[in-house]
C-alpha cells in the first residue's frame, strides 16, 4: 500500500512537470514570436545583463538599466557600462538593415549605424523559440569591439524610458 501510494505521487508530480515544460515552451515561443515582429517593424529594445569585452574575451555581468540598445526606425541607440562605472554610448543613423532566417529559424539581423564621420557594424542574433539575445559590435574605428547578451523585447513592451536619447 505505501509503495503504491509513493508511485501515484511520483506520478503526479512528474505529469505536472511536464504540464510545466509545455507551458514554458509556449511563453517562450511567443516571446520569440514578438521579438521576430519588433525586428522587423525595427522597433525592439535588447537588455543586456552580461557584456563580453571583445579584445579579451572577459565576462562581466551587467545591469539591463544600464546595458541596452534601442532600435526605433531609421536611428539606434546604445548604452553598455561593463565595469567600474566606465561606460560608452553610441547614436546614429540606421543602414544595410538585413534580415536572414537560417534553417533552423533562428534570427540574424545585421545593419551600420553612423554618426558624423563614426560608424559601426552591428549583429544581433535571436535563438529560434526565445527572446534571448546576443548582439555584437564592431566599430570601424577608435573604439573596442565588444559584446552585449540579453533579452529582446518590442520597444511599446519595453520599460525602458530614454531621456534626450535620440528622441
Amino acid at each position: 500500500m505505501k509503495k503504491l501510494f509513493l508511485m501515484l505521487i511520483a506520478v503526479l508530480v512528474g505529469t505536472n512537470g511536464l504540464f510545466a515544460q509545455d507551458a514554458n515552451k509556449e511563453t517562450d515561443l511567443a516571446l520569440y514570436q514578438q521579438a521576430v515582429k519588433a525586428i522587423k517593424d525595427k522597433k525592439f529594445v535588447l537588455r543586456a545583463n552580461q557584456f563580453i569585452d571583445g579584445d579579451d574575451g572577459k565576462l562581466f555581468s551587467v545591469s539591463p538599466a544600464v546595458n541596452y540598445v534601442v532600435v526605433e526606425g531609421d536611428k539606434a541607440f546604445m548604452k553598455y557600462n561593463p565595469e567600474f562605472g566606465l561606460g560608452n554610448s553610441k547614436e546614429g543613423d540606421v543602414s544595410n538593415f538585413k534580415i536572414k532566417e537560417d534553417k533552423r529559424g533562428n534570427i540574424e539581423l545585421r545593419m551600420r549605424i553612423k554618426n558624423g564621420v563614426a560608424s559601426a557594424k552591428l549583429k544581433f542574433y535571436l535563438e529560434k523559440g526565445s527572446n534571448r539575445c546576443s548582439f555584437a559590435c564592431y566599430p570601424v574605428r577608435y573604439h573596442k569591439k565588444f559584446k552585449l547578451i540579453g533579452v529582446l523585447t518590442p520597444f511599446v513592451a519595453s520599460d525602458l524610458k530614454l531621456k534626450g536619447a535620440c528622441y
